[in-house]
């Protein structure tokens, strides 16, 4: 950016066009510089960060089974579970036994 300030300026006074006059110190045009660097940084920081969306989307399953071993469930996995947890509300379809977490793991699937 300073090297076209700088090479617009000397083709300008290579042509004998005086009208442009820089009458700005040195640090303040470094300054001046350094801000608009950085707003166009911060900038297109923003656009790359907005532009990102997930491929993918994480869906965490828990399986179910009957501690006799002749029945296993698949649902989606809920605050508190944890391998080895009894499930105290339902039983098994099969023998009535006693249900536990066997298995909690997560799935990707493409998103749209």
């Amino acid at each position: 950016m300073i090297f076209l300030l700088l090479t617009f300026y000397n083709i300008l006074y290579a042509r004998g066009v005086r009208t442009i006059k820089l009458q700005i110190d040195p640090w303040t045009l470094f300054f001046l510089l350094m801000i608009a660097f950085l707003l166009i940084s911060m900038l297109s920081n923003m656009f790359q960060q907005r532009e990102k969306k997930p491929k993918e989307k994480i869906i965490t399953y828990t399986i179910i089974a009957c501690t006799e071993g002749d029945y296993e469930e698949k649902r989606e996995f809920m605050p508190g579970d944890y391998v080895g947890k009894v499930i105290r509300d339902r039983r098994c379809p099969k023998d009535n036994g006693e249900l536990r977490i066997k298995a909690i793991y997560a799935e990707k699937i493409p998103v749209k």
